[in-house]
C-alpha cells in the first residue's frame, strides 16, 4: 500500500518539487529525493530512522576525537573539526591526573631544532615483538614536534639522539645549540660528549629525582602515555603492540594544537604544512590488498588486519593470525569497528609509582600471562601474505557456507579488488605517490600534441574556468591521469546533445557476429575528445603541473566541457561518412558499409566483419586508435567466445 503525499504540503514544509519527464525530485537543503514514475503516478521511498541512524550524526562528530587519539574539545574547536557533546568515559579513565602547579615562564627557542629535550621511559613489563622495553622521547622546543624511539636497552638512546641531530642539520643547515636530558648514564658516554662538543652543542642534565627540571619532555611523555592508555582501553589491542600504539599517539599529538605554542600545531610549524587526510582511528578494521600470485579470480584478494600506525608511504597493520606487522598503502578501513574482539588479553595500562614515571602493564594475578611472542621481522612491502595458524593453536572446523550464499561470497571477494585501489583525490596527493607523475606527463604530452590550447588574454566580459586532475587505476593496474575542465563554471548555453549507443544494439551486433561466424575487433581511441574542434571560445586558468602563467584559450574539446561529447561525435561522424559508411537511422552510433558494421560508445568501437581491415587502418591513422583485437571486456561486460556461443559475465 502507498500513502498519498500532497505537493502543497511538501512546499509548505520548505521543500521544492521539480517535475521532469523521467520523474520528479523533492529538493531541500542538503537533500534530494528522487521520485520515479510508476504508471501514472510519482512515488518516493522513505525509511523509518532506527536508533542506529539517529546516533550516526553524533558518531560522525566523535570520529575526529578518535582519529586524533582522544584529543580534547578546545583543540578540536581550534582546528574547526566537529565536536561531540558526548562525555568520553575513556578520557575520564585514561587521563585522570592531579591539578597542575603554576607555570614558570622560560625563554623560548627561535628556530626549529635549536633546543631539544629528551627523556627515556620504561621498562615496560610486556616487550614488543622485537624485545623492546624502553621508549625515548625527543621534543623540539620551538615547534613542540615529538619523536618516539623504541629501545631494547637504554644504551641505544645516545645513538638515536645523534641520528636525530644529524637529521636536524640536514633539514635546517644548523646544529642544535642546547640539549636537555635526564641525569641517566646513557647520555654520559665519552663518545656522546665528544660528538656534542665538536658541534658546539651544550648539554644540560637534570638533577637526580627531579623530573620537573625536564618539564617539556616529561609533559609530552605524560600526554603520550595518556593517549596510549586511552587507545588500549578503547580498542582492547594486545599489549605487546604498545610501541606501535605509542608512535601512533605521537603522530596524532604532532597534528593537534598545543597550548605550549599558543594553540598552533607542531607538524605545521615543523614541516610548514598540515595534512590530516591520512588520519584513521587506531585499531580500525582494515583490509589490505594482496597482489595475486596467480590469475585465479577466486583467490583471496584482501587480508583482514587492524590498523595500528603510520608509515611514510602507507599504514602499519597488525595481522592477528600471524602476529606480524605489515606496511601497505592499498587499504580499506571500517572506522566504526575499532574494538578488537579477542578478550583473552584484557589487562590494564597503568603508571608506575617511581620518580621516573615509567609505564607498566598490570595484569591481574588471577589471569595467566601469555607466553612472549617470538620476534618477527616487519614486512617492508605492501604485499602481505596469508599464513597458517601457529603450532599449538586449537584447530577450528571449516564452516561451509550455505549454497545460496556461495555466489554472494565470490561476488564480494571480486568486488574487494575494485574497492582497494585508493586513487589520489588531488594533484598534490598524486605527485607524492609513485607512478602518477608519469601518467600526468603522458596526459600533458597529449595536450601539446593535439594543440589543445593557446596562450591568450582574457577578453573583457569573459570568464576563465578552472580545471582539475582526475586519477583512476584500471583493473589491470595501469594508472591513468586525465585533465578535465570544470564545465559547470561555463556561462551561456550551447547545444550539447550527443548520441549514445543502445546496449540492445551492441548485443544485436554481438549476436550477428556469433551467428555468422564473423571476426570482432575492439578499438579504443585515447584522448578521443581532443579530436573535436570547439565552435565557440572557452578560456581556462593554467592547469596544475604546467608552467603557464597566463590564461589559455581552448582549441580542442577538453574533457569536462558540456559540448565535448558532441564535438567528438561530430568529428567522428564526418570521418565515417568520408569513408563511405552510412549511419543507422535507428541508432545514430551504428555505422555500416557492405559487410562491415561499427558501433561507437564514446571512445570505444566494436567492429564486426571479415573486410574490417581497411576501416581499422583508417582509424589508426586518423585518431591513433588502438586495436585491442577480439574484445574480452566491453562496456562493463566480460565476453568469452566459444565456437558458436558467446558468454557474458
Amino acid at each position: 500500500p502507498y500513502n498519498l503525499m500532497s505537493v502543497r504540503k511538501v512546499n509548505e514544509a520548505g521543500f521544492d518539487v521539480v517535475f521532469q519527464k523521467s520523474g520528479a525530485v523533492i529538493r531541500g537543503k542538503n537533500i534530494n529525493i528522487p521520485c520515479p514514475v510508476n504508471g501514472k503516478l510519482y512515488y518516493a521511498r522513505f525509511f523509518l530512522a532506527t536508533n542506529e541512524f539517529c546516533g550516526s550524526a553524533e558518531s560522525q562528530k566523535n570520529i575526529w576525537h578518535l582519529r586524533l587519539g582522544h584529543l580534547n574539545k578546545p583543540s578540536l574547536k581550534t582546528m574547526k573539526l566537529p565536536v561531540s557533546d558526548e562525555v568520553c568515559n575513556t578520557c575520564r579513565v585514561g587521563k585522570a591526573t592531579r591539578l597542575p602547579f603554576r607555570p614558570v615562564e622560560k625563554p623560548r627557542s627561535s628556530r626549529v631544532g635549536e633546543y631539544l629535550h629528551s627523556d627515556i621511559g620504561g621498562p615496560v613489563k610486556t616487550p614488543t615483538n622485537a624485545d623492546q622495553v624502553y621508549f625515548q622521547v625527543v621534543v623540539d622546543d620551538f615547534s613542540h614536534f615529538c619523536s618516539v624511539y623504541l629501545l631494547k636497552s637504554k644504551s641505544e638512546a645516545e645513538n638515536n639522539l645523534m641520528e636525530y641531530i644529524a637529521g636536524v642539520y640536514n633539514n635546517t643547515g644548523a646544529y642544535p645549540s642546547r640539549i636537555r636530558m635526564d641525569n641517566g648514564g646513557e647520555f654520559r658516554s665519552k663518545q656522546f660528549q665528544k660528538f656534542c662538543r665538536n658541534r658546539g652543542i651544550k648539554t644540560q642534565y637534570t638533577i637526580p629525582y627531579s623530573p620537573q627540571m625536564n618539564g617539556v619532555s616529561e609533559r609530552v611523555q605524560r600526554t603520550l602515555q595518556n593517549k596510549t592508555r586511552c587507545i588500549f582501553s578503547e580498542t582492547n589491542l594486545p599489549r605487546h603492540l604498545w610501541g606501535e600504539v605509542m608512535r601512533s599517539a605521537a603522530y596524532q599529538l604532532n597534528r593537534s594544537p598545543s597550548s605550549a605554542i599558543k594553540g598552533k600545531i607542531p607538524a605545521e610549524i615543523y614541516y610548514g604544512e598540515l595534512d590530516l587526510k591520512k588520519l584513521r582511528v587506531i585499531g580500525s578494521k582494515a583490509w589490505s590488498y594482496i597482489l595475486p600470485k596467480s590469475h585465479d579470480k577466486f583467490d583471496s584478494r584482501a587480508l583482514p588486519t587492524r590498523m595500528i600506525g603510520y608509515s611514510s608511504n602507507g599504514y602499519r597493520l597488525w595481522d592477528p593470525v600471524s602476529d606480524n606487522i605489515i606496511t601497505s598503502r592499498d587499504v580499506v578501513f571500517d572506522e566504526s569497528d575499532y574494538v578488537y574482539s579477542n578478550t583473552s588479553n584484557v589487562s590494564v595500562w597503568s603508571r608506575d609509582v617511581d620518580h621516573d614515571q615509567d609505564m607498566q602493564f598490570a595484569v591481574p594475578k588471577s589471569s595467566i600471562s601469555p607466553p612472549k611472542p617470538k620476534p618477527t621481522p616487519t614486512q617492508p612491502t605492501g604485499q602481505p601474505s596469508l599464513e597458517t595458524h601457529k603450532a599449538g593453536d586449537r584447530p577450528n572446523r571449516t564452516k561451509k557456507l550455505p549454497e545460496k550464499l556461495q555466489d554472494f561470497e565470490l561476488y564480494t571477494t571480486e568486488a574487494n579488488v575494485y574497492c582497494l585501489y585508493t586513487d589520489p583525490e588531488s594533484y598534490e596527493d598524486a605527485i607524492q605517490e609513485d607512478g602518477w607523475k608519469q601518467a600526468i606527463d603522458q596526459e600533458l604530452e597529449a595536450m601539446e600534441r593535439f594543440n589543445t590550447w593557446t596562450e591568450a588574454e582574457l577578453p573583457q566580459g569573459s570568464k576563465a574556468i578552472g580545471t582539475r586532475w582526475v586519477f583512476r587505476t584500471k583493473t589491470d593496474g595501469t594508472k591513468r591521469a586525465r585533465l578535465v575542465a570544470r564545465g559547470f563554471q561555463e556561462e551561456g548555453t550551447h547545444d550539447s546533445y550527443s548520441p549514445v549507443a543502445r546496449i540492445s544494439t551492441v548485443r544485436m551486433l554481438l549476436s550477428k557476429a556469433i551467428h555468422d561466424d564473423l571476426p570482432m575487433y575492439h578499438l579504443d581511441v585515447p584522448t578521443a575528445f581532443l579530436n573535436g574542434d570547439l565552435d565557440h571560445e572557452v578560456f581556462i586558468k593554467p592547469p596544475e603541473g604546467t608552467s603557464y602563467t597566463s590564461i589559455l584559450r581552448l582549441n580542442k574539446a577538453l574533457y569536462g566541457l558540456r559540448v565535448s561529447p558532441r564535438c567528438w561525435n561530430k568529428r567522428f561522424h564526418e570521418f565515417m561518412i568520408n569513408q563511405g559508411f552510412e549511419r543507422s537511422q535507428t541508432d545514430f552510433c551504428l555505422y555500416f558499409k557492405e559487410d562491415v558494421w561499427l558501433i561507437l560508445w564514446v571512445d570505444d568501437s566494436l567492429i564486426v566483419g571479415k573486410e574490417a581491415s581497411t576501416i581499422i587502418q583508417a582509424l589508426e591513422l586518423e585518431f591513433n586508435a588502438k586495436n585491442l583485437g577480439e574484445p574480452r571486456t566491453l562496456l562493463g561486460l566480460e565476453l568469452n567466445r566459444r565456437s558458436d556461443r558467446l558468454f557474458e559475465e
